[in-house]
């Protein structure tokens, strides 16, 4: 299955890209929007599917262009143990959060294996892991810490 391009072909290799996440202030979803740049081009929506506070949720993302979500996020948010999917067949995206490396003991940063398909856009995968993790940061808070990295 071919993966649509998201930003620019030349981002499915590693070069330097700059994208903006928003977060939209007024939305009945958790909802942000990625952006070129600075610009007002708008590349992207995550959304939150359900519209509820829960460990295993579906976000949407739907590419500017399209009428329709074209991509799913889908598994377990707060052990960070994921999968990005094109049009709810293929992967174009594993994430799991790496436990208890010796890195992440010393710096208190947590480290992530991402592995993404051939082809897919590296600084979309970026942005969407950005944004998961800026999910997760804003519940952990709403719960007082009630889950834990």
């Amino acid at each position: 299955m071919e993966f649509p391009v998201i930003v620019d072909a030349k981002y499915c290799s590693p070069s330097e890209v700059k994208l903006t996440v928003a977060k939209k202030n007024i939305s009945l979803h958790d909802t942000y929007q990625v952006y070129e740049g600075e610009s007002s081009r708008e590349l992207f929506t995550v959304w939150d599917k359900n519209m509820r506070d829960s460990a295993e949720l579906t976000y949407e993302i739907q590419l500017e262009a399209d009428s329709e979500p074209t991509f799913q996020v889908k598994g377990d948010f707060v052990r960070r143990n994921y999968e990005i999917i094109f049009k709810e067949s293929s992967i174009a995206a594993e994430v799991a959060k790496k436990h208890f490396s010796l890195t992440s003991i010393i710096t208190g940063k947590s480290n992530y294996g991402v592995l993404v398909s051939p082809n897919v856009d590296q600084a979309f995968v970026s942005a969407v892991v950005t944004i998961m993790e800026a999910i997760h940061n804003e519940n952990k808070e709403k719960h007082s810490g009630k889950h834990s990295d």
